[in-house]
């Protein structure tokens, strides 16, 4: 009969509540994509998969496990025959925010924690061992060293998310050399890398808006002129390899009404925007035109995407403080709306 003492487990000092809170939700698969090989290093394939888990007791307590699948004939499996200098050379699993400027820190043999020259503040990266694994982290990049070594799938740390990041390259180091040697080897290079949310990336480009102020009252001009940055990788068959690091146009909720004969949009240094004035550069926006409107002329209405029409002679990050844009119209030699650029976010 009952003596009042409880289940077996109580008695043990184990309540069904604690028991309930280390169960986990059942593992489910995230993300899974195929690393591109660096046409410049010896071969290798691979895919990683990111799964994840949760407490059923706490839905928020997330923890990620990592795993990646070589093929039998990759030449990371090859990685510790005797042609390696076993204690010193290392392959590690880089996670980055910039996987661009990761390869660009990896060909100058600079710092591969240090995103970009630019950014305000740099913090050392540090580097942990915990359970007889080594760990980078910085701002930019979580690295995970000896993968040659580690068992998969791999449960990465607590404070780890996914979506800090967005892509992955496998960094392969060079043995320690020489340090009174006048000139060392590049101390190391990519073997592959993927995309497995470019979302997620975080671009070197800051994100800027204009809202369009109307100067006539004949015609109406309404919207928002954004530039943003985007990482990603070049798709053509030339060089899928081929990453990039680049700025984009968004206009957003563009109204013109009525539409404006001979619309041109015009960047400047300028704090006023209602006249020419020499520096100021016109960019030239797609579109054969037709009768009706010049070929380069702003006449698309709504919400659309466009590339930066400068290339590389005009950087955006030039224009941030008291610079504007302006749209001015050729047949009245008049500036019919404009505004300045806002920073939304940096870095």
């Amino acid at each position: 009969g009952d003596d009042g003492g409880g289940s077996d487990e109580t008695l043990l000092g184990i309540d069904d509540e604690e028991q309930d809170s280390t169960i986990y939700s059942e593992t489910s698969l995230l993300y899974n994509s195929e690393f591109v090989n660096n046409p410049s290093t010896s071969y290798m394939e691979a895919s990683l998969s990111l799964y994840t888990k949760y407490l059923l007791s706490d839905p928020k307590n997330v923890s990620y496990t990592v795993s990646i699948d070589f093929a039998e004939k990759s030449t990371i499996n090859t990685a510790l025959d005797d042609s390696h200098d076993i204690m010193h050379d290392k392959h590690s699993l880089c996670f980055t925010d910039n996987l661009y400027l990761l390869e660009r820190n990896l060909v100058n043999d600079d710092d591969i924690h240090v995103k970009h020259p630019t950014d305000k503040y740099i913090f050392e990266p540090i580097t942990t061992k915990i359970n007889n694994v080594m760990t980078t982290t910085s701002n930019h990049t979580f690295c995970i060293h000896h993968i040659d070594k580690l068992p998969f799938p791999y449960e990465l740390p607590p404070d780890f998310i996914p979506e800090h990041y967005g892509a992955v390259a496998i960094v392969w180091s060079a043995a320690a050399v020489d340090d009174t040697a006048e000139s060392s080897p590049q101390s190391s290079h990519s073997l592959g890398n993927l995309f497995y949310n470019t979302t997620s990336q975080r671009s070197m480009f800051p994100t800027v808006t204009t809202e369009l102020i109307s100067t006539s009252e004949v015609y109406l001009i309404q919207g928002d002129i954004g530039v943003l940055g985007k990482v990603g990788r070049v798709s053509n068959d030339a060089g899928e390899y081929a990453l990039y690091d680049k700025a984009v146009m968004r206009f957003d909720k563009i109204d013109l009404y009525p539409q404006p004969p001979a619309l041109f949009l015009y960047l400047t240094r300028r704090s006023a925007w209602m006249r020419f004035g020499e520096e100021d550069i016109y960019l030239d926006m797609l579109g054969d035109g037709d009768l009706n409107w010049p070929a380069g002329s702003f006449y698309e209405e709504g919400t659309f995407r466009h590339p930066w029409p400068l290339g590389e002679r005009v950087d955006i990050r030039d224009y941030l403080e008291k610079c504007n844009w302006y749209l001015w119209c050729t047949t009245f030699s008049v500036t019919l709306a404009g505004g300045p650029i806002v920073v939304v976010q940096e870095y």
